[in-house]
């Protein structure tokens, strides 16, 4: 990968989404390339629901009888959402609710992502048995592969529309990142010991967090394809962007290797949204 430059520091400007009425607070997790952005709003008389604004314009998403609480994290190019609601994982088409299916000796679920042949990521747990990533075929759920290292825990973050999902296995002080293709779980490593991998786009282009040497935090990382060493974001900016921010997590990366992170700034040792671009799109290519 080339060098990228950060942009959002301090030009970038926000737009407000509209106001969930009875709601403190709103979080948004994804956006389709229409716009349309799915998130969850926190309110004392509403408890957390699950909401998309279109035009910035919200809609909430029923939790169903099985709750009066859900929770939104992706969305695909369709307008499918997917996440949870109470202990089951759930999609919405429109204000169609639908509860994905569960395994024998699992109690509970939850679904990170949709990708845009209506593939849905997530994990599920935990009656006679560990916690495992798991993607869902319509409602049909299936476990994806255990860790050749031993790890018992899992779960699937992200996953792009080839079908390549991307997580964690492993839980507490000893995990790490995971890519899942073709049947096959690969360790994708880590700057020291831990860590974790949240997006991949369609290039198969993987960002998340590891472990910093040295400095017992953790540094925004890329992997330019399954199999390629990792890469520290922090040497792939300039040294007057490094020199007032550290990137401590990647969280989303699309199709033309546009990155959002969250940034500390090194003065002030406050967090701040964060968007890398390459200084060269046309390096945008497997492998870059």
């Amino acid at each position: 990968m080339r060098d990228c430059v950060c942009r959002g520091l301090e030009n970038g400007t926000p737009t407000l989404l509209g106001a969930v009425a009875g709601a403190t607070s709103t979080y948004p997790s994804s956006i389709n390339n229409a716009g349309v952005v799915a998130g969850t709003a926190y309110g004392e008389s509403i408890g957390n629901v699950a909401v998309t604004w279109s035009n910035g314009t919200p809609t909430l998403l029923p939790a169903g009888e099985y709750s009066n609480a859900s929770v939104a994290a992706s969305i695909n190019d369709a307008g499918q959402v997917v996440g949870g609601a109470g202990e089951s994982a759930s999609e919405w088409n429109g204000s169609t609710q639908t509860i994905l299916g569960l395994l024998p000796d699992y109690t509970t679920g939850y679904a990170y992502a949709v990708n845009n042949n209506n593939l849905v990521v997530g994990a599920t747990c935990c009656d006679k048995t560990q916690g495992r990533a798991v993607v869902w075929h319509g409602t049909v759920p299936s476990l994806l592969p255990q860790s050749s290292k031993g790890a018992k825990t899992s779960a699937a973050y992200a996953v792009n529309d080839a079908g390549l999902a991307v997580g964690q296995a492993g839980f507490g002080t000893a995990y790490y990142a995971a890519a899942w293709a073709n049947g096959v779980i690969t360790d994708l490593g880590a700057l020291t010991q831990q860590s974790a991998a949240y997006s991949v786009n369609n290039r198969g282009i993987i960002v998340g967090e590891s472990e910093a040497a040295g400095t017992g935090g953790f540094h925004a990382v890329l992997w330019s394809r399954i199999g390629a060493p990792i890469q520290d974001l922090n040497t792939l900016i300039s040294a007057a962007a490094a020199s007032e921010i550290t990137l401590t997590e990647a969280y989303g990366i699309n199709d033309n290797c546009t990155i959002v992170a969250l940034g500390l700034t090194n003065k002030k040792k406050l967090y701040t949204a964060v968007v890398l671009t390459l200084n060269e799109q046309s390096q945008c290519v497997n492998g870059m």
